[in-house]
């Protein structure tokens, strides 16, 4: 592969083996998926089933301020929230909105916290309706609105 085939990248490590990511400074070939950083949010939902959401960032940085915004509205609403990470995936997204009814929570993920900061990441996989398994501390199944846009 040539230099110019190679396009840097700054993106946080990952160790599971669904989702690719490179170190800061790593390179992908062109045609691999690009990462991009987002906010997710795990709260506690009817019948503790648990929601995600997930909120684009432009960076790092972004990200936190968002979830610092984010944790206050949903702590001052009465939300229970499970969980908060900022970090890179290279899954896409329909856009979050408001309102949702209980029909639209049709799309399951399995996520899997990464250390207990903020930014210390995640994994994340989509799952059919019942077969996700949550077998460790940091794990979930979740349940969602937004499905995987293309």
């Amino acid at each position: 592969m040539s230099r110019r085939d190679r396009v840097p990248v700054d993106a946080r490590p990952f160790d599971d083996p669904g989702e690719t990511a490179k170190g800061a400074g790593d390179t992908v070939s062109k045609g691999e998926t690009m990462l991009h950083t987002v906010l997710i949010v795990l709260t506690l939902g009817q019948g503790d089933a648990i929601h995600l959401a997930v909120s684009e960032a432009e960076t790092m940085a972004d990200c936190e301020g968002k979830a610092e915004v984010v944790s206050q509205i949903l702590s001052g609403a009465g939300y229970t929230i499970e969980a908060m990470r900022c970090g890179q995936t290279d899954m896409m997204f329909t856009p979050y909105t408001h309102e949702h009814h209980p029909e639209d929570y049709r799309w399951h993920y399995h996520v899997a916290l990464k250390g207990a900061a903020l930014t210390d990441g995640f994994t994340l996989r989509k799952t059919d309706s019942g077969a996700c398994t949550a077998d460790g501390a940091g794990e979930y199944c979740t349940i969602s609105a937004q499905g995987p846009a293309q």
